[in-house]
């Protein structure tokens, strides 16, 4: 049986950093080690993702505790989620767009892009990267411009605008017949 969990609100996440690194024993950059620093609801967690590209072994680590294991050569068929709390993170390939040049550079991706991409943590469905306190910043300061925009123009648009005053759409709103676009 399939028990559906209610996500939390995003409220209580807090984006505290993140690292990528490359390292490997035999070919260099063939393992790839993320680092996500997260509070969830008040407490802090280390999130850990490891992924070989030679033996497609991927590890996920909370506060240093293997929790998941799985051999996936295929890295972007990879995804796992867990609930912490009323949350749910998942470790999920990153939607990349890039511009392969020329033919090569084509093939090159294609292949790349089958075998091998870049991973990222999502919390309740949304990126990591919208949870950092500058980022939620500037969106709660849009959004208030936002409010104040509208605000303003329903406070201008009542004060004087009477709708019947507003000729109708293909109307000619010019007196006399005048129009300003040539016959």
């Amino acid at each position: 049986a399939v028990t559906l969990m209610e996500v939390g609100t995003d409220e209580g996440v807090v984006a505290l950093g993140c690292t990528e690194h490359t390292s490997g024993s035999v070919l260099s950059d063939s393992k790839v080690r993320y680092n996500w620093h997260v509070s969830i609801d008040g407490r802090q967690y280390r999130i850990e993702f490891t992924n070989s590209k030679t033996s497609g072994k991927k590890r996920v680590f909370v506060d240093g505790r293997q929790v998941h294991e799985a051999k996936v050569f295929r890295s972007p068929n990879f995804q796992y989620s867990w609930p912490i709390g009323q949350h749910l993170l998942s470790i999920v390939p990153r939607e990349e767009y890039r511009q392969p040049t020329g033919l090569m550079g084509e093939l090159k991706d294609a292949w790349n892009s089958s075998v091998d991409c870049s991973f990222e943590l999502r919390i309740n469905g949304m990126p990591f990267r919208v949870f950092e306190p500058q980022r939620r910043q500037r969106q709660q300061q849009r959004q208030q411009a936002s409010a104040k925009a509208v605000a303003s123009w329903s406070a201008s648009s009542s004060m004087g605008g009477d709708p019947s005053n507003l000729a109708p759409l293909g109307s000619n709103p010019h007196p006399a017949g005048r129009s300003s676009t040539p016959a």
